[in-house]
């Protein structure tokens, strides 16, 4: 097995990868996006990037265990997902946001309570249409405050990328995305470190981290949550995935998860490293 090495610090929090689960399933072809449930113990959900219908898998080390599809949605291009625990209800969001061309001129998030059964269609959840301040941007990465609620953005741009922050956003009208900064990735092999395709972050809001096609990097949460990309970020190293586009934290925390589109659909976790005495 090949990996993409890092320059990983001696306080690297993480184990070097290991298989999850390596699944050849007809209808699931290009994991885009990674999210935790809440609901049942060591399972994920994942979706197909653009071509797909609305729907989402739910998945354990087996397999795809459920489908759901989302009536009414649309999917032109959903790219990540997410899922928090708040106030004692678990939720999932969609972001329906990719845009190569830059032509969109708003953009869509899905959110839905955690279905607590098997699959089916579910008719009842939220969309919060928004566009970005400053105009069209392509964008692949998302993550939810698990304090607050609100929904982080990273863009995906060849020499930098831009974090947007959208405040409890609402079902009605047309929300802006608020500009926060930008940050420059660089996780190694040229542009393929510098693209941002996926995101997440740890369930106690204490770290973020983002996913290029080449590796990834770790920030701490250190002041206020919003700030969380000022911090100076960690080197994770990722394996070596023919199109890394999706990565999550799992419900407590101590586990990272990542994916890669094609066939079969191969997963691949990490661990929280033992503690140096």
């Amino acid at each position: 097995m090949l990996w993409i090495l890092l320059a990983v610090s001696e306080t690297s929090r993480w184990t070097a990868p290991a298989e999850f689960g390596s699944f050849a399933d007809g209808r699931l072809l290009e994991s885009s996006g990674l999210a935790p449930s809440y609901e049942f113990k060591d399972n994920y959900y994942t979706h197909n990037d653009s071509g797909d219908k609305p729907r989402f898998f739910r998945f354990d080390k087996k397999g795809v265990n459920a489908v759901f599809n989302l009536k009414g949605a649309n999917a032109f291009d959903w790219e990540d997902m997410a899922s928090v625990r708040r106030n004692g209800r678990s939720w999932l969001y969609f972001g329906d946001f990719g845009d190569n061309s830059k032509v969109r001129e708003t953009v869509v998030i899905y959110r839905l309570k955690e279905p607590n059964g098997g699959s089916g269609a579910i008719e009842d959840f939220d969309t919060y249409t928004f566009k970005y301040q400053d105009g069209p941007h392509n964008c692949e990465a998302m993550f939810v405050d698990p304090g607050t609620g609100h929904i982080y953005l990273v863009t995906k741009e060849k020499s930098k990328a831009d974090v947007f922050v959208l405040d409890s956003p609402k079902t009605s009208g047309v929300n802006v995305a608020r500009k926060l900064g930008e940050i420059r990735p660089n996780t190694g092999m040229g542009e393929f470190g510098r693209l941002v395709t996926a995101a997440s972050t740890d369930p106690q809001g204490k770290h973020v981290i983002i996913r290029t096609y080449s590796g990834a990097l770790e920030y701490n949460v250190t002041g206020k949550y919003q700030d969380w990309w000022q911090s100076k970020p960690q080197a994770v190293t990722m394996p070596l995935d023919p199109q890394g586009e999706a990565i999550c934290y799992s419900n407590d925390g101590k586990r990272l998860l990542t994916s890669t589109e094609g066939t079969p659909c191969n997963i691949h976790f990490l661990t929280l490293a033992p503690k140096k005495q």
